[in-house]
């Protein structure tokens, strides 16, 4: 395995502590395709999974008790490069921006070339059910590690992407994204989700970080895990956690995420792409001063018995 290009970044206030961000130098060059617009196309997998219903609308707490499967689009094959040496040649980013509001044109950079197919498989998709998809930005996430028996690729524990907190005092449409991973061992590691209900309206989420709660209230006999080599779509409302490793293997996770405001982190990969470098802030990840809620869940605030 060998994920070039590649330097480690760390900011104690920027990102999650304990985390090491990957800052990539790419190249800077970039490869320009556009989404057609086609005057019929399929209709989408799945098509009465209640997400369609409510993809473009405002972030709500209440949804949590509502959680469901996240939709299988279906099996896609990515085929990994290989260098010279027979290893695989892949630079990580995180949160690249691919595409800007207004527009249909994709800016993939170079070193993404062997997913220009995945991600206009996923574009077109898009199309096939948001009427809004021209206001969509888009970036991407690539994940390709070396992985040892009990360890994680991604932060351990449940949690959600796209969670609107107290920074957000006026909520926005939801966020949504493409999944896919696999492996060179074929052994089954998917995302893991979760489908319960989950009660979290009560916490005040400018002390209590969310997610702890979410560890707490989750119930591992409902869990259900993704296919290696598929595609599918999850939303904030979706929680999930990455598994742990059971074997040695090569795992790649890749994820193109659509949303209706630019996601301005500064710990996300610059795009070569001078229309798609926004000016992001230097700001301090509210995780990091969060607490842990430690008040029993009273089920009966929510109309409830727990049985």
């Amino acid at each position: 395995m060998n994920c070039v290009n590649n330097m480690n970044i760390q900011d104690n206030h920027t990102g999650l502590k304990n985390v090491t961000y990957t800052k990539p130098l790419l190249s800077g060059r970039v490869e320009s395709f556009n989404i057609p617009i086609f005057e019929e196309i399929y209709r989408p997998t799945q098509s009465d999974h209640p997400f369609y219903t409510y993809h473009d609308q405002l972030f709500s707490k209440e949804r949590y008790q509502y959680s469901c499967l996240p939709i299988h689009v279906g099996p896609f094959d990515i085929k990994i490069p290989m260098d010279n040496n027979g290893d695989a040649s892949i630079t990580n980013v995180l949160r690249c921006p691919i595409k800007n509001a207004g527009s249909r044109t994709i800016f993939l950079p170079d070193e993404l070339a062997f997913l220009k197919d995945f991600v206009m498989y996923c574009n077109i998709y898009e199309t096939c059910f948001n009427k809004r998809f021209d206001e969509l930005y888009s970036h991407i996430t690539v994940d390709y590690k070396h992985l040892e028996p009990g360890e994680y690729q991604r932060v351990s524990g449940f949690h959600v992407d796209g969670f609107q907190g107290h920074k957000f005092p006026t909520k926005h449409e939801i966020e949504h994204s493409y999944l896919w991973s696999g492996n060179d061992t074929n052994t089954p590691c998917g995302t893991e989700f979760c489908t319960q209900p989950f009660f979290i309206s009560h916490l005040d989420d400018s002390k209590y970080l969310v997610f702890n709660e979410m560890e707490k209230q989750a119930n591992t006999n409902n869990l259900y895990q993704c296919l290696n080599d598929n595609v599918y779509i999850f939303d904030p409302y979706m929680i999930h956690r990455t598994p742990i490793i059971k074997s040695e293997m090569n795992r790649l996770l890749v994820r193109i995420t659509f949303e209706y405001q630019k996601l301005l982190d500064p710990n996300d990969t610059i795009s070569p792409e001078p229309s798609l470098q926004f000016k992001t802030p230097y700001k301090y990840d509210i995780r990091n001063r969060l607490g842990e809620y430690k008040v029993d869940l009273n089920h009966p605030t929510y109309g409830f018995h727990k049985i």
